[in-house]
């Protein structure tokens, strides 16, 4: 049998360059019985293999499209979700206030005595008497100690003796001058015996106002013998006992501390750029300095007192002193706790709760729920947070209710179901 040679040309198509090809074909077994023709045999295999290679493109394509819509169904909002069966996120909301805010500084503040007086002996002498037990509060004026009396006690007798034996001089001397006086009127002596009675006189007067003066001071150090606690307050450890030999010289011997409690100075450092803010409220007299009372977590209020002379220049810190009212001893000296400076009150600001203020890397935002139960990010500006709020300037409006807890569930466009309400979570701002 004769064998069929054939030249196929290629005909131009993607990525061809238009020219012939030349390809050799054989016939199959067979071929020559069922109407062979070389051209169309050759046409017919390449477009089957066209059909298939379409084929492996267009399920390319339909798995491409059915992976974006299952990413886009994993991140659509809840809100779709929702209307498609699913449940709504319960959460907590609060409602966004307009109130008047303070413009504060808020540290560590340290509690310290306004007077603290160390309690010494004037005089040398031994305890008889402790009245005041380690730890009392005194007043003003309460006495303390008592120390042995009866030394002084008898020399102030004796001195009283002496002004005495004074007294009787002094009269004698004038009786003496009175007679002089007489006698040299009767030219009965010269003048220089009234002269020299008159200067006994004088000397017997003095001699008793220097007693008398001695007396003054015994009569002083006798004061020392009982001592009174110099300022209210509250006493420490009492260091001497009955028995005990104090010395007015010894100054290392301390009786007691008193530590004045009430009123108290709270010492609070600011950064030194708030100087002048700190100069202006405390010009004004709308500067305070609160600290927060630690067992009834209460602010106890006071003026600005002070501020330090000099900023601390290892730390770049000013010190502010406030003298706050403490008559129930809440607060100690040495004690820490949280303070604020408040330099003044801005009116009118928009408020809302702290724990309704997220971060994303696009900056603060809340979750704002409509009418609808639909919860919405709602970007905001944050102005400052104090413990009563966070104060935002812009993104929300007085009224709006904003979600502060279950956020961790929520998208934009989530539908929620409000359980509590800040009042009754005691979450109020």
């Amino acid at each position: 049998m004769d064998q069929h040679h054939t030249f196929a040309q290629r005909p131009p198509g993607n990525g061809s360059s238009g020219s012939a090809e030349a390809r050799v074909t054989s016939p199959e077994p067979g071929d020559a019985g069922r109407g062979y023709v070389p051209g169309r045999v050759l046409g017919v295999r390449r477009r089957g293999r066209l059909w298939w290679l379409a084929g492996i493109g267009v399920l390319a394509i339909a798995g491409i499209w059915a992976a974006q819509r299952y990413m886009a169904r994993d991140n659509a909002p809840a809100v779709s979700a929702g209307t498609r069966g699913q449940a709504a996120a319960p959460v907590v909301v609060a409602n966004v206030q307009k109130k008047d805010m303070p413009v504060e500084f808020r540290s560590i503040g340290t509690i310290q005595t306004e007077s603290a007086v160390a309690v010494r002996s004037r005089v040398d002498s031994v305890v008889d008497k402790v009245l005041v037990a380690d730890g009392a509060a005194v007043r003003a004026g309460d006495v303390m100690v008592e120390l042995d009396q009866r030394p002084i006690r008898a020399q102030i007798d004796q001195v009283k003796a002496v002004i005495g034996r004074d007294q009787a001089q002094v009269e004698q001397a004038r009786h003496a001058l009175a007679r002089a006086q007489q006698l040299v009127l009767k030219d009965a002596t010269s003048r220089v015996s009234v002269e020299d009675a008159q200067t006994n006189v004088d000397v017997a007067m003095a001699n008793q106002r220097a007693d008398e003066a001695n007396l003054t001071a015994l009569q002083l150090q006798l004061s020392f013998h009982t001592i009174t606690a110099p300022i209210s307050g509250r006493v420490g450890v009492v260091n001497v006992r009955p028995g005990t030999s104090v010395h007015s010289a010894d100054q290392t011997s301390v009786i007691a501390t008193i530590n004045q409690i009430d009123p108290i100075y709270v010492a609070i450092s600011v950064p030194q750029s708030m100087l002048v803010e700190v100069q202006k409220a405390q010009a004004g007299g709308s500067g305070r300095v609160e600290i927060l009372d630690p067992g009834t977590q209460q602010w106890l209020s006071g003026p600005i007192a002070m501020l330090d002379n000099a900023v601390d220049t290892t730390t770049g810190l000013l010190t502010i002193r406030a003298r706050v009212p403490n008559p129930n001893g809440a607060v100690w000296p040495g004690q820490v706790a949280q303070a604020r400076v408040v330099f003044r009150e801005e009116a009118g600001a928009v408020v809302v709760p702290s724990d309704a203020i997220g971060t994303s890397q696009s900056g603060t935002f809340v979750f704002v729920v409509d009418k609808d139960g639909i919860a919405h990010v709602k970007p905001v500006a944050v102005s400052r947070s104090t413990g009563e709020g966070t104060v935002v300037t812009s993104g929300v409006a007085p009224g709006d209710t904003v979600v502060i807890d279950g956020q961790l569930r929520l998208l934009d466009g989530s539908r929620v179901t409000i359980t509590k309400s800040a009042a009754n979570k005691g979450a109020a701002l």
